[in-house]
């Protein structure tokens, strides 16, 4: 391990884990994204899910978003003890979208649909976690430290 690049170039069994979800994970998003940017009223379609009233932007908007944290994903896959710290990112986003999309079901008795998104979440949450191994929330916490200066 070299002084100036603070992290193995071996990765670990977790890293190497997490390599593959994060990859599964980039692959999903802008796999969806994609479509969403480019052909969004048919993917609505296919889905069953409601057009926005609004217009197109924001779900052309979406995949752009989709396709931003998919590579965002890919980018970490590559050394994800480097960026371990987006993982409590990742974590609560999975867990608010869970949460918001089985409240939309129920509370505004929108599409079941909806509740597949909620179902592939709570499996890519799952899947994140047992990636990190144990002592995978104290890595995390650890790598949201901030580094010390080096010495001049």
């Amino acid at each position: 391990m070299s002084s100036a690049f603070p992290f193995p170039s071996a990765l670990t069994t977790a890293d190497r884990r997490q390599r593959m979800i994060l990859r599964i994970g980039a692959i999903y998003d802008a796999g969806f994204g994609v479509p969403l940017l480019f052909v969004p009223a048919m993917i609505c379609t296919a889905l069953a899910l409601p057009l926005p009233g609004a217009g197109m932007i924001w779900l052309r908007l979406d995949g752009i978003f989709l396709v931003v944290v998919g590579s965002i994903y890919w980018i970490m896959s590559q050394n994800p003890a480097r960026y371990l710290g987006i993982m409590a990112v990742i974590l609560g986003g999975k867990v608010a979208s869970i949460a918001f999309y089985c409240i939309y079901v129920i509370a505004r008795h929108e599409s079941k649909t909806f509740l597949l998104f909620a179902a592939l979440d709570a499996v890519m949450f799952g899947l994140h976690v047992w990636a990190l191994g144990p002592g995978g929330l104290a890595r995390i916490r650890e790598s949201m430290r901030p580094a010390e200066s080096a010495a001049a």
